[in-house]
């Protein structure tokens, strides 16, 4: 009896207590390859009470605009936000779709086949934020084309007005893979007003990657190259 008493003070003290703040413990690490293995802060997780399982070889996020951070209490209550990102998923990926002229996510066979199969060239392109826009074949659809670094290039699709009436949140969205890490693919999505952000969004994808890898033997600075 006295125990079950116990319990029910518990309970009415911690209801009683103001909303707090998420914590800064970190998910169970979730292994992607060999040389990525992410330990996520709770607050960058879309469910914070949902704990990855290890060995599923793939991990979401998501985080927030202009400061990339993660969940507070307010952001919990809000069911659109347009300041928000969404990691869709980071997995583990071989090189298939990398030879050339295959079909795949492989960036440089990526742009020649969505040139090809999904866009409409005939008015040419515009310039738009550091991307090459091509409107698609199909309606309110775009693909635009550019450099994520020196090295790396990515497609992004975007919606573009008119709306139809049942799209209230319009969406850019890349998906693409990366030799980085024994091989990635990633996607990723926010709403299309942050489309001049691109660039920045993407990059604190990957600065993330680093900080969150728990890999043994890994230096962060390399980008998933093993230390020696």
């Amino acid at each position: 009896m006295k125990a079950l008493w116990r319990f029910l003070l518990i309970v009415l003290i911690t209801i009683g207590q103001p909303e707090r703040a998420w914590r800064a413990d970190a998910t169970t690490p979730v292994k992607v390859t060999d040389s990525l293995v992410l330990s996520i802060p709770l607050e960058y997780e879309g469910n914070p009470y949902a704990i990855a399982r290890p060995g599923n070889h793939s991990a979401s996020f998501e985080f927030f605009l202009p400061d990339f951070g993660g969940y507070t209490p307010e952001r919990r209550k809000s069911r659109v936000d347009e300041n928000k990102v969404t990691v869709w998923y980071v997995t583990a990926h071989n090189t298939h779709g990398a030879p050339p002229d295959s079909v795949g996510l492989y960036p440089p066979n990526q742009i020649k086949n969505v040139l090809k199969y999904l866009v409409d060239q005939s008015g040419g392109h515009k310039d738009i934020d550091g991307l090459e826009c091509y409107p698609g074949r199909a309606m309110n659809q775009a693909f635009c084309y550019g450099e994520r670094d020196a090295t790396q290039h990515l497609v992004i699709e975007i919606a573009v007005p008119p709306y139809p009436g049942w799209v209230v949140y319009p969406q850019m969205r890349t998906d693409y893979f990366s030799p980085r890490y024994d091989g990635l693919e990633i996607s990723w999505s926010a709403h299309v007003r942050n489309l001049a952000r691109w660039r920045d969004i993407d990059a604190q994808i990957w600065k993330f990657l680093s900080a969150w890898n728990v890999a043994p033997g890994q230096s962060p600075e390399a980008g998933g190259k093993r230390k020696r």
